[in-house]
């Protein structure tokens, strides 16, 4: 809804959610001010309320129960449009990154302005990585806006002790930035990780799964730190498969090291009559169990895992239009047979 890569018309927009919950009883919606500059939460909003959610209906909760809702922070949006990244539109805003105390108020100030809803259930501080801050100098400045005296994370920490926030996380891209939050004293309820923890991009090689990733997902379980994994299709390919040439990962072209990788995970899958798409939406709950509500994550001893470390509490697919919400319904529901993941596994495709 914020124009990734293509265009929205705004009443495609309003479907998308009326059909992910009405038809599809989505209830976790994930969004942020740099998605479309603003444009998704103007539309998630919107759309929210065309289900008749954060409108009067008659009670004090406007039906704000119905659903959970997801949102950022670390960006201020001002007018003006500026460079627009990968996105095909959205709103006539640009962004300004502030980590600050101030700035974790803006950001959600405006974004409770964009939604039209009064509490976000879960805030991620975002893209707090050297991909976005230049290098490690720049992440380390922009860790002291946040974890330095009265800045961003005590703000945050004051927001969730009054309520006006169910839960507190932080975006990963890449897995060694959690010790970075953890060495500050950031200890979050959740980490969203995007693009990681997925079929394709889960540390395994033949050897098993590498030091690297067990040491953060044994910590992550040890604090009793939830994990919401985004992008589990990493930008497409793993809805799309290894041979559509438009085929992207991590926002781009995927290369052909890529390719070749997904073209192993999807061999496996045909001897079993899996889709790829399945096992990849599938794989993050089936490896690292499904833990409590990331608002709940007081301890590990609360969780309740399955197979793997009991830390994945949801999955966050990403769907741009009404046919790929309902091919993920389809794809949840389908079960898969043990042999399958034992055959990955095998393969040193996964752990």
């Amino acid at each position: 809804m914020g124009e990734l890569f293509r265009p929205m018309p705004e009443k495609e927009a309003a479907k998308l959610v009326r059909v992910a919950h009405e038809d599809l009883g989505v209830t976790l919606f994930d969004t942020a001010p740099f998605y479309g500059f603003g444009a998704s939460e103007l539309r998630l909003g919107a759309g929210l309320r065309g289900c008749g959610i954060g409108v009067g209906d008659g009670t004090t909760s406007f039906g704000r129960e119905r659903v959970q809702i997801s949102t950022k922070v670390g960006r201020v949006l001002r007018p003006g449009a500026k460079e627009r990244f990968m996105f095909a539109g959205g709103a006539e805003f640009h962004e300004t990154f502030d980590y600050t105390g101030a700035g974790i108020d803006a950001s959600l100030e405006q974004s409770r302005c964009r939604l039209g809803m009064s509490k976000a259930d879960f805030l991620v501080i975002h893209d707090l990585e050297p991909e976005r801050h230049g290098d490690d100098g720049g992440v380390d400045r922009r860790l002291d806006e946040l974890a330095g005296a009265g800045a961003g994370w005590s703000r945050l920490e004051a927001l969730r002790e009054q309520g006006q926030v169910g839960a507190v996380g932080a975006g990963l891209n890449r897995l060694d930035m959690a010790q970075r939050f953890w060495d500050r004293g950031i200890d979050v309820d959740f980490f969203l990780v995007a693009g990681r923890l997925t079929l394709l991009e889960n540390g395994a090689d033949e050897e098993g799964v590498g030091p690297a990733v067990r040491a953060f997902l044994e910590e992550c379980e040890r604090r009793g730190t939830a994990l919401l994994v985004g992008g589990v299709f990493n930008s497409g390919i793993l809805a799309t498969g290894a041979d559509d040439p438009a085929s992207k990962f991590d926002y781009a072209a995927a290369p052909d090291r890529v390719r070749a990788r997904v073209r192993k995970l999807e061999a496996v899958c045909q001897a079993h009559g899996a889709e790829l798409r399945t096992a990849a939406l599938q794989y993050p709950h089936y490896a690292h169990g499904q833990a409590q509500d990331p608002r709940e994550a007081g301890s590990a001893a609360e969780a309740q895992p399955a197979r793997g470390s009991g830390t994945v509490a949801a999955i966050i697919p990403g769907a741009d239009d009404v046919a790929s919400l309902r091919a993920n319904a389809a794809s949840l529901a389908e079960p898969l047979p043990e042999a399958l993941w034992e055959d990955l596994r095998g393969e040193g495709l996964v752990e």
